[in-house]
């Protein structure tokens, strides 16, 4: 092709490249975009909840170091500014929190939505029992019951619903109108974030709203020392980003310092310092690009892959350039080295394609990434370079070379045997795999403890156990969740829980409703059982006619649909805890203060019920994992088998394929021996790191076994590979003390392996061509 006609098309993709860069390019953050795609029902609920679920939008707010009426005024003035935000759903902090419209709406159907109301609260017994509360309520120099409200609710039905709504509230005690811990040293507030739980832009914007709020209120008032913590699944993920774009921005600029550094003392040329850049910069450029155009979106930890990327492809170029000879022109040695430059390159492509078709969006962004940002820095590295530079006048000098390796046959199989028999040893007896999926998350320890310790102070859910309840409609739903509310309150008596949050503890089923109404007695007979009820009693039945007549009123009125609720914060609450399916729904029940799991279990599955089972989310997360996990082995295994043959085919030497692949296969068994004496089990990223110790591990390889050409070549071969290795090494090693779990696994695995690649090929294929330098009858 012509050499402008090249150029020019490097420099449009270039361009094109950093105009999607710099326009289109949007950066996703959250853990989920790791999780493998749902093939189940039950796994769709479970990504669900994970991602959009009540726990994933849910905000606690604990105020503490000031008095009782300051942390309660504050309460209050945060819950204000909160409830107006559109971007929050609900507000809970012990007030009512609900609208006008819809407090007068529960009132008129308070007899119907109440649970208390049995078949015989409106009987004599019934009525004198409710007036005997009312009459000590009354009494009491505590209570706030008007008389007017008595005279209309004397059961005080309006009342429960209200507090039953209030959500866990039940936990905490009230003072001076909001919640406060059993101490009455933190004021607590509860709320439920109205976009999506992945929607990290909207839940970072609520977090500045939050903390200027309270700056804000803080600066008007004398309490310096008042305190604000958050809590939540919200607050985590916001802190997962940060700490995501923090240690890839720290990694960059490290690496690519050192890079530069490092190949600025090497070459001491900084015209060839900047053109070894170049195919890793244009790999990156294009992989981000085809990244973010085909998944609409680039996950944080892809984009910090490009880091990875500094210790791969940055290999392409250094093999250029350490190959070329003193006089000789740039693409005659692109042309002695180019077919063992591309059987490494189109290997590790291979490999990484294994990634492409995995159910783990993340994975498989990571996949079209390494494999358009290998090729694109390969191309660039054997057809771009060579037009930029022509004859070397300053080769690469180095002042020492490996020694000749002394190892025999026997010597070969001692080292084979020893690392076969160390891996068994090693994997003997033991669970080699991580099922802890939270281990990935980069959050600090102590932020997870602050939120465990919020979530204990307000009995908030418990994401980790939810029941599920299918059912083909919704008001089939609710009824079936009425069949089993019974059950669920046995088991918190019993101590296996401490609560449970039903859609139909919010709206009963319509058949409950009626129900309800069909209790209520005409109003000649309820008159009559009131004036009995009332012998006795120091109250006028004429004060009640109010009472009478509103359960006249609840007689007649149509029972209460989710579609009555309109787009109130209790529509939503319903929408969270009934989730529409392809057929039909299920009703998501979330668990507070889960203390005996597998009693629970048990006791539940006891009725063998097949609309009705419990999910353990860590534990499905974990069989979700684990499946996937199967999935990608096998896809791994597939890869290496198929480079294994096009490895064989390329060389057609039996003998030599050998020298190449029994180093690289070594070396990833060294790697995974290093994981698991790490103490750690190996995830799916430690899975990821053998495809590039694999792909790097064969370079080495394949290059230590290329047949020389002289004894100078045979020199520049070595130090190509030291420079690779050196680099290689550096770059994972500070992958390897990242504060982000997934990019630790890759690190920690990837400079372990390589490292043994490098001492293995070289123990190992090198020995060949060592031995045919000195005679150079190598071919």
């Amino acid at each position: 092709m012509n050499k402008k006609l090249l150029s020019g098309l490097f420099l449009l993709l270039m361009l094109l490249s950093i105009w999607r860069l710099l326009f289109h390019v949007q950066v996703q953050t959250d853990i989920t975009g790791f999780m493998p795609k749902a093939q189940t029902e039950s796994q769709s609920l479970l990504l669900h909840q994970l991602e959009n679920g009540a726990a994933a939008r849910l905000w606690i707010l604990v105020l503490s170091k000031a008095s009782v009426k300051e942390l309660a005024t504050a309460s209050k003035t945060i819950a204000q500014q909160a409830a107006a935000s559109p971007l929050v759903a609900q507000v809970w902090n012990g007030q009512q929190g609900l609208s006008s419209p819809l407090q007068t709406l529960l009132f008129d159907y308070r007899y119907l939505l109440s649970d208390r109301i049995t078949t015989d609260s409106y009987s004599v017994q019934g009525l004198r029992g409710m007036f005997e509360r009312l009459l000590l309520l009354l009494r009491s120099p505590l209570s706030t019951f008007s008389k007017s409200m008595a005279s209309r609710d004397p059961g005080a039905e309006s009342i429960h619903i209200l507090e039953a709504l209030q959500g866990q509230g039940q936990q905490l005690q009230l003072r001076e109108g909001v919640w406060f811990s059993k101490a009455s040293k933190q004021a607590v507030l509860l709320l439920q974030s109205s976009m999506s739980g992945t929607d990290l832009d909207a839940q970072q914007q609520l977090y500045d709203q939050l903390q200027d709020g309270f700056r804000q209120y803080k600066s008007t008032t004398t309490s310096d020392a008042m305190q604000l913590d958050l809590g939540g699944v919200p607050v985590i993920s916001l802190q997962t980003r940060a700490q995501i774009r923090d240690t890839s921005q720290k990694l960059s600029v490290a690496a690519t310092a050192f890079m530069l550094l490092f190949m600025l003392v090497v070459y001491r040329n900084p015209r060839k310092v900047l053109l070894t850049a170049l195919p890793l910069l244009s790999g990156v450029l294009v992989g981000v690009s085809l990244v973010s155009w085909w998944f609409g979106s680039i996950h944080g930890i892809t984009l910090a892959f490009g880091v990875i990327l500094l210790g791969v492809a940055v290999d392409y170029p250094v093999h250029v350039f350490s190959h070329q000879q003193a006089g000789e022109r740039l693409s005659q040695t692109v042309k002695r080295i180019r077919s063992t430059l591309i059987l490494g390159v189109l290997s590790s492509v291979l490999g990484f394609s294994a990634m492409l078709w995995t159910d783990f969006t993340g994975l498989s962004q990571l996949g079209l990434f390494a494999v358009s940002g290998l090729l694109m820095a390969a191309w660039v590295s054997i057809s771009i370079l060579p037009l930029w530079v022509g004859t070397d006048q300053q080769p690469l000098r180095w002042s020492w070379e490996l020694p000749t390796p002394r190892m025999g046959i026997l010597g070969i199989v001692a080292l084979v045997s020893g690392i076969v028999l160390t891996s068994a040893l090693v994997i003997e007896n033991r669970d080699i795999w991580s099922k802890d999926i939270q281990a990935l998350s980069p959050v600090p320890e102590q932020s997870k403890r602050l939120d465990q310790q919020l979530r204990v102070l307000v009995g908030a859910a418990d994401p980790g156990m939810v029941l599920l309840v299918m059912a083909d409609s919704e008001q089939e739903l609710l009824e079936k969740q009425e069949q089993i509310l019974p059950q669920v309150q046995q088991a918190v008596k019993m101590g296996y829980l401490q609560g449970a949050d039903f859609a139909s503890a919010i709206l009963p089923s319509i058949k409950r409703q009626q129900l309800r109404q069909s209790w209520i007695p005409p109003r000649p007979q309820l008159e009559q059982y009131l004036m009995q009820a009332l012998q006795g009693l120091p109250f006028k039945p004429q004060s009640f006619q109010a009472f009478v007549a509103d359960l006249q009123h609840s007689r007649e009125l149509p029972p209460l649909s989710p579609a009555d609720l309109g787009g109130s914060p209790l529509k939503m609450r319903l929408q969270n805890l009934m989730l529409p399916l392809d057929e039909g729904f299920v009703g998501v029940v979330p668990l507070r203060g889960v203390a005996q799991p597998s009693l629970l279990r048990a006791w539940l599955e006891a009725d063998d019920r097949k609309d009705l089972w419990l999910l353990n989310i860590p534990e499905a997360t974990s069989e979700l994992v684990d499946d996937f996990r199967q999935a990608i082995v096998s896809k791994l295994l597939l890869a290496l088998t198929l480079i294994g043959l096009l490895v064989l085919i390329w060389l057609r030497d039996l003998g030599r394929w050998i020298g190449v692949m029994l180093p690289v296969v070594l070396s990833m068994m060294v790697a995974v021996i290093a994981v698991l004496l790490s103490g750690v089990g190996l995830n799916l990223f430690h899975l990821v790191s053998l495809l590039l110790v694999a792909g790097i591990g064969l370079d080495y390889a394949l290059f230590f076994s290329r047949p020389a050409d002289d004894e100078q070549d045979w020199r520049h071969t070595q130090q190509a590979l030291l420079v690779c290795v050196l680099s290689t090494v550096v770059v994972f090693v500070m992958l390897a003390f990242s504060a982000i779990p997934v990019l630790r696994a890759i690190g920690m695995t990837v400079a372990v392996g390589i490292t043994s690649a490098f001492l293995l090929s070289w123990l190992i294929a090198g020995r060949k061509i060592a031995a045919g330098n000195k005679n150079m009858d190598i071919r």
